[in-house]
C-alpha cells in the first residue's frame, strides 16, 4: 500500500512537471508537533508538549485559473511529542520521553492567491495523506529503557497511513514563499484491539520557506 501510494504521487509530480512546466520548488521548514491521545477514561495528551522537528521536500504548483492553483508534493515531516513527567506531580517517575516520528506527507491543497504591489498573499486548504516511515521513543533520567523503536502497521505500534486536513496562509516575494500551516490529523492511528475508545491523532504546526522555480505563464497565455 505504501509503495503504491508513493508511486502514484511520483507519477503525478512527473506528469505535472512535464505536461505543464509550471511552478515547482523545494520546501524546508520547522515543525512543532504533538499528538491527540485519549480513551474513555482520560485525555493523555493534556500532559504532552510540542516536539520540534523539520519538513523538507519538493512541491509542484498547478494553475487552475488566475487566483486558484492546486499544490502537491512529497514532504518529509517530523512529528511526535514530548512527555515530561517531572513537571506533573501526579507521576511517580521523573522520566522525560521524547517521541520522534518521520512521515512522508503528501498534500492535495487548493491555494488562493491575491497579488499586492510587490508581493502576493495566499491561503491554502485541503487534505493530506501521510505515510509512516520510522519512529523512535527516547527516555531520559528515570527509565527502564533508554530507547525503543516505534513500528508502523495495523498490528504494530501505530497504523502506517495517516490522513487529515491542512490549512494555513503565507506571503510570496518571488522566488521565495513563506508559509505557516497546521496539519490536523483525522485518522485514528491506534492499533489497540482491547479498547475501541482509544484515539491517537497527529497535530503539527509547520513554518516553512519554499524556493520556487518556473511560472504560470503557459496558462495565462492560453487564457488570453
Amino acid at each position: 500500500m505504501k509503495n503504491l501510494t508513493i508511486r502514484a504521487i511520483i507519477a503525478l509530480l512527473l506528469f505535472a512537471t512535464n505536461s505543464y512546466s509550471q511552478i515547482f520548488g523545494i520546501r524546508a521548514g520547522v515543525s512543532f508537533s504533538t499528538m491527540f491521545m485519549e480513551n474513555s477514561d482520560k485525555t493523555y495528551s493534556n500532559d504532552f508538549s510540542k516536539r520540534p522537528g523539520f519538513q523538507f521536500g519538493p512541491i509542484v504548483d498547478l494553475p487552475m485559473g488566475k487566483v486558484v492553483s492546486f499544490e502537491t508534493g512529497l514532504l518529509l515531516t517530523g512529528k511526535g511529542f514530548t512527555l515530561n513527567n517531572k513537571t506533573n506531580p501526579l507521576y511517580a517517575s521523573n522520566a522525560v520521553i521524547k517521541t520522534n516520528l518521520l512521515y512522508l506527507d503528501i498534500p492535495f491543497t487548493l491555494k488562493f492567491t491575491t497579488e499586492l504591489d510587490d508581493s502576493k498573499i495566499f491561503g491554502v486548504f485541503g487534505p493530506y495523506v501521510g505515510i509512516g516511515l520510522n519512529g523512535v521513543a527516547k527516555c531520559y533520567d528515570d527509565c527502564r529503557k533508554d530507547r525503543e523503536d516505534i513500528k508502523f502497521g495495523d498490528d504494530e505500534d501505530l497504523k502506517g497511513m495517516d490522513a487529515g486536513i491542512t490549512f494555513g496562509a503565507g506571503i510570496e516575494i518571488t522566488p521565495l514563499q513563506i508559509s505557516a500551516t497546521y496539519n490536523a490529523g483525522l485518522a485514528n492511528l491506534s492499533t489497540t484491539t482491547y479498547d475501541p475508545s482509544e484515539k491517537v491523532k497527529n497535530r503539527v504546526w509547520i513554518i516553512a520557506v519554499t524556493l520556487r522555480f518556473g511560472s504560470h505563464k503557459k496558462i495565462k497565455n492560453e487564457e488570453q
